[in-house]
C-alpha cells in the first residue's frame, strides 16, 4: 500500500515540479526583457533632462526629474525583489 501511495506522489510531483520550471523560467526572461526595456527608459529620460535643462525650461525638468526617480525606485525596488 506504501509503495502505491509513493508512486502516485511521484506522478504528481513531476508534473508539478516542471510546471513550477517553466513558470520560473518565464519569470526570469520577462524579468530580463523588462530590465533592458526600463534601462532604457531611463536613459531616454536623463537625455531628456539634459536637454531641458540646456533650454531653461525648468517645470519641464521638475516632471521630468519626478518620472526619472519614479523610473529608478521601480528599478531599485525591483533588484531588490529579485
Amino acid at each position: 500500500m506504501k509503495k502505491v501511495w509513493t508512486i502516485s506522489l511521484k506522478i504528481l510531483a513531476v508534473p508539478a515540479m516542471m510546471g513550477m520550471g517553466i513558470l520560473w523560467m518565464a519569470g526570469k526572461v520577462i524579468g530580463e526583457i523588462g530590465s533592458r526595456v526600463l534601462g532604457i527608459f531611463l536613459l531616454f529620460l536623463t537625455c531628456c533632462v539634459i536637454f531641458t535643462i540646456k533650454q531653461a525650461n525648468w517645470d519641464g525638468l521638475a516632471v521630468l526629474l519626478m518620472t526619472l526617480a519614479g523610473t529608478f525606485l521601480l528599478v531599485l525596488t525591483a533588484g531588490i525583489l529579485s
